[in-house]
């Protein structure tokens, strides 16, 4: 098909847009059918963590880079590149035999989104004149806005008819057509003048944070006094700390920590780092519950979970008015007294709860998401000079995908904490025992008691129908215990905000 000068610009942002919707679609999408990929690989709530959280942790690390190698080695370039790594990582993810094999092609996944996400939105903005630059940017922003929301009741719609394999399968058409919409009208741009690339903060970066997330996540089962969790620990201080020494002298640092002595960035990193921080971590819990207690089916996990998405496509623009008229400050504090709301009420759920209490719940987390995304960058990269503006958004992006990963991390350690010794009490008291990973097996079956129950008889000749409330009571503590956790974090975060944060209006731009 021959695409026209003067239709090209539109026909290279329709690609570019659908390749970079495969990101916020892969991530919501994903969390729908955890329920049914811990069941159907039989994996631990460990493996299951990891499945999500190494996605987001190598999304983190790789962006800042990767979108200097496009300016360097030409952004059409490294967008095919990043499209043709995600297909195929999907392909195998989709055909994995077990969880780790899931895991090390989630991370390839997250590796690939790292590098699409910065190519496209460069070449959006170098396709287009000043004078669009700002409505192309906003259609491209909605488009994976659009992949947020729809990710949910496509992953259960898919679970349910198909398999949770088909998730991952489900890319490969996407990428097919993204590329051939891309080679028909996208043009290659390389920045003028050659930039430098950090290796050695590069590396610092994977280490210190690879390590760090690492220690988190696998502390609780290896102990945290074990030599393992030790060394991670003293090697990701080690090399975070040399990352900041190395990332302020070095004259084209990957995160400029200069940036956070202005306290108009530091406000709306934070904001945004401890938004994103609950919303992985809930996106993450929330399907597991609902499947594993309340026993939804996957379709009707999408639908549970579609009102946030909802709601973060109603309250979005509202925050963007107030920001307009009062400054960012009050829709960051709105949004994340929404997430205390939010936070309280999920550390309330039991196994017996309403379903308008559920989506009561629900609601406030996307009304809190909308106050606060857009906002919090508005205030972040609007406190800075104009010239900083590329820089301050990789070093944001980079920053809110960590409290992600982080946040996940904490989340995950408080929640098996809590369940384990739950669930240890529960059994002593019933007087059945199990070995570490008999508990694991049966936990990673809950969502099918039929199946739970003929395994439980194998173990002990106490009735199932009286241990499989141990393990769902015990999961529920674990749930409450995250959400505590959560809550927490936007209560902090709402008294750091007020106290330091000041006000930013868009005609004090600079």
């Amino acid at each position: 098909m021959d695409v026209s000068n003067s239709s090209r610009k539109w026909w290279a942002l329709a690609g570019l847009s659908i390749s970079s919707s495969v990101a916020t679609v892969d991530f919501t999408i994903v969390n729908t059918a955890l329920p049914s990929i811990q069941k159907d690989l039989t994996i631990s709530f460990v493996e299951l963590q990891w499945v999500m959280n190494i996605f987001v942790l190598t999304l983190s690390i790789f962006m800042v880079n990767m979108g200097r190698f496009g300016d360097i080695f030409g952004r059409r370039l490294m967008l095919y590149i990043g499209l043709v790594v995600f297909g195929l990582s999907s392909l195998f993810a989709g055909i994995s035999p077990n969880g780790l094999v899931l895991i090390i092609f989630r991370a390839i996944q997250g590796i690939a989104v790292s590098i699409i996400i910065p190519s496209s939105l460069a070449l959006v903005s170098s396709t287009f004149t000043e004078k669009d630059r700002g409505r192309a940017i906003g259609i491209w922003t909605s488009v994976m806005g659009l992949g947020l929301a729809i990710g949910p009741v496509l992953g259960g719609v898919i679970t349910s008819a198909l398999s949770w394999r088909w998730v991952f399968f489900v890319n490969i058409p996407v990428v097919i057509i993204a590329s051939i919409i891309c080679l028909m009208s996208v043009k290659e741009t390389v920045q003028e003048g050659e930039r430098k690339i950090d290796w050695f903060g590069f590396i610092l970066m994977i280490i210190g944070l690879g390590t760090l997330v690492t220690a988190v996540i696998q502390g609780p089962e290896w102990g945290w006094g074990s030599a393992i969790s030790i060394i991670l620990f003293i090697a990701a201080i080690g090399s975070l700390i040399a990352l900041y020494l190395v990332e302020s002298r070095v004259s084209s640092p990957n995160i400029d920590f200069a940036l956070f002595a202005n306290s108009g960035f530091l406000s709306g990193a934070l904001a945004n780092f401890a938004l994103i921080s609950f919303a992985y971590s809930a996106f993450f819990l929330m399907p597991l519950f609902l499947r594993n207690i309340i026993g939804k089916e996957p379709y009707e996990i999408g639908l549970f979970l579609l009102p946030i998405t909802v709601m973060i496509v109603i309250v979005a623009p509202i925050a963007g008015r107030i920001v307009d008229a009062k400054g960012a400050k009050l829709p960051i504090l709105m949004g994340l007294a929404a997430l205390v709301v939010t936070g309280f009420v999920q550390s309330t759920f039991k196994d017996d709860s309403s379903i308008f209490y559920i989506l009561f719940g629900f609601i406030f987390m996307g009304i809190g998401w909308g106050f606060i995304y857009g906002s919090g960058a508005f205030a972040a990269i609007s406190s800075l000079p104009q010239k900083l503006a590329g820089t301050a958004t990789g070093a944001l992006w980079t920053i809110q995908n960590l409290g992600g990963s982080i946040g996940l991390a904490i989340a995950g350690v408080i929640f098996r904490h809590r369940e384990r010794g739950t669930l240890e009490d529960g059994l002593t008291s019933a007087n059945v025992h199990l070995t570490r990973h008999q508990e694991d097996f049966i936990g990673s079956l809950l969502s099918d008691p039929d199946q739970s129950k003929h395994i439980l008889s194998q173990f002990t000749s106490t009735a199932a129908d009286k241990i499989l409330p141990i393990f769902e009571n015990a999961f529920m503590k674990g749930y409450s215990g995250a959400f505590l956790f959560l809550l927490c974090l936007s209560i902090a975060t709402f008294i750091i905000i007020l106290l330091m944060m000041k006000d930013i209006k868009r005609e004090s731009k600079q």
